[in-house]
């Protein structure tokens, strides 16, 4: 049995409400959660389906297949507006609703809750009459098409803001800049002196960018190498894996992820120019094991001294 337009309208706003809520979670997983030129998907088709099949309404369901190109307002609740002619009455907008993602905070050295300060839709600046010619070709071009500008604030330290671009193309929210460069962990058995480097291998396959990755884990076991060894002369790569080999204590050279097999793994793709993004994440699996295994066997990372001649 059909329902009646009171009815339909009531489903109607609480499928708005719902989308809304779903929006802001997976929002909220991205900054959370997903690096730079990552996406998340906002599960709204599903929703949409779930909500036409209930209300058996055919002309509702083709009005609603096109919730995927509908504006999205920005709050940090649910935005409501007033119909014409219904002073009264408040209806929910579909909204990118912001919650308070947890995020690193750079000077309270930990992850702390943000809150959003300032929000921006640039796509409210394009729809101005002097960006596109007519009212159809800026619908055209903007269908389902949003870049938000977010910035937010830890609560801890009240500290500088950090921002945060979105795109929205459809259901899919991407992360496209945020401001500062995101903060990697990195395990503390890392060694200090050239953990920026094995920190820039992660940043850089996370920003997509595998290739420059690979390049910084091995710049990251050669640098350590040479100081491990105390080596400061021109030396070959496999030479200096070698060396770095002979230096660890014998009964435990076996148990540790061998550098100068990992060293030469790592050189193949840097000549040929291969980006190989699973290379890259067992090549950092093995050095992490290697440093977690040092630390273990309280391996000393100051160089041996330099043997006295025989006469």
């Amino acid at each position: 049995m059909n329902k009646s337009l009171e009815e339909l309208q009531m489903s109607r706003e609480e499928l708005i409400k719902s989308i809304s809520r779903e929006a802001g979670k997976k929002l909220k997983m991205l900054l959370e959660e997903k690096h730079i030129y990552q996406q998340v998907v906002i599960e709204g088709k599903a929703l949409v389906s779930a909500w036409a099949a209930k209300v058996e309404s055919h002309w509702v369901i083709t009005e609603e297949g096109e919730f995927d190109k509908d504006y999205f307002s920005l709050g940090d609740r649910q935005v409501e507006f007033v119909r014409p002619g219904m002073a009264a009455q408040a209806s929910p907008s579909l909204t990118l609703i912001i919650e308070n993602p947890k995020l690193f905070c750079i000077t309270c050295g930990e992850r702390e809750v943000f809150r959003p300060v300032w929000y921006q839709d640039v796509v409210n600046e394009l729809r101005k009459p002097r960006t596109f010619s007519s009212a159809q070709e800026a619908k055209s071009a903007l269908d389902g098409f949003q870049l938000f500008y977010l910035t937010f604030q830890c609560q801890r330290c009240l500290g500088k803001p950090e921002s945060f671009i979105v795109r929205r193309d459809g259901w899919k929210l991407g992360l496209h800049g945020r401001s500062p460069m995101e903060h990697v962990d990195v395990p503390k058995y890392i060694p200090k002196q050239e953990r920026d480097h094995f920190r820039d291998a992660l940043i850089a396959v996370h920003g997509g960018k595998p290739l420059a990755g690979l390049f910084y884990l091995r710049m990251f076991m050669e640098l350590f190498a040479r100081r491990a060894t105390g080596e400061t002369g021109k030396c070959y790569g496999d030479e200096l894996m070698e060396a770095y080999y002979k230096i660890l204590p014998p009964e435990h050279r076996g148990s540790l992820p061998n550098f100068k097999e990992w060293y030469g793994k790592l050189s193949e793709p840097v000549h040929t120019g291969k980006a190989d993004e699973v290379l890259f994440e067992e090549a950092r699996e093995a050095l992490d094991r290697h440093f977690d295994m040092r630390r273990l066997f309280k391996i000393s990372e100051v160089p041996p001294a330099p043997t006295a001649p025989t006469t």
